[in-house]
């Protein structure tokens, strides 16, 4: 799923929440639907792709190439991930979240929509997309960091855990915090 489809929908929930609080304040004169989520899908790459946005997924196979280049010139051929892997790897695992949170917020200027406090912002979205991106850049073949076939065949069944959890918590923490946002008690499901 791209950062502005992700950002979209985050954005989508809060003008919907902003809308049912305040309806005579609305801004814009249309309301913003936000996609039903789809069916759990069965590979595990594509289940945690869902929580990362596009640009990172593309930024991290520019970056492999160019690190991999760059290494050669430096220390010849390298075997081994080096400094410049980990360095792209944790340059955009911390770019994610906010790839996430400038979508998000790109949206709601694109909607005309005042921008909520900084506590209501996609948080989680933002937490879920690093997370994913980072069990993503081990889990994927081709990474610089794991090439022998058989670890990586190990790695995948703690990537399709995460990618679970992550759809499983993403619908609870969603939902928590549009309750919390409209007001419901405790901020949990209602009855």
């Amino acid at each position: 799923m791209g950062c502005m489809n992700l950002a979209a929908r985050a954005a989508g929930a809060h003008v919907k929440r902003t809308r049912a609080a305040h309806p005579s304040e609305s801004r814009t004169p249309a309301a913003v639907e936000t996609p039903t989520e789809s069916a759990p899908v069965a590979d595990t790459i594509k289940e945690l792709v869902e929580f990362i946005p596009t640009e990172a997924i593309t930024l991290f196979w520019l970056g492999v190439p160019a690190t991999r280049t760059l290494s050669s010139l430096i220390w010849s051929k390298p075997v081994q991930p080096n400094f410049l892997d980990y360095a792209v790897l944790l340059g955009l695992v911390g770019f994610t979240p906010a790839l996430v949170i400038l979508s998000f917020l790109s949206s709601l200027s694109r909607q005309h929509v005042d921008w909520p406090e900084w506590r209501r912002w996609p948080w989680w979205k933002a937490l879920a997309a690093c997370i994913a991106f980072g069990v993503w850049a081990f889990a994927v073949p081709g990474n610089p960091f794991i090439t022998n076939p058989a670890i990586l065949v190990v790695i995948w069944p703690g990537a399709a855990f995460v990618s679970t959890l992550l759809g499983l918590l993403d619908p609870i923490v969603v939902d928590r915090a549009n309750r919390k946002a409209l007001g419901a008690p405790g901020g949990g499901p209602t009855s």
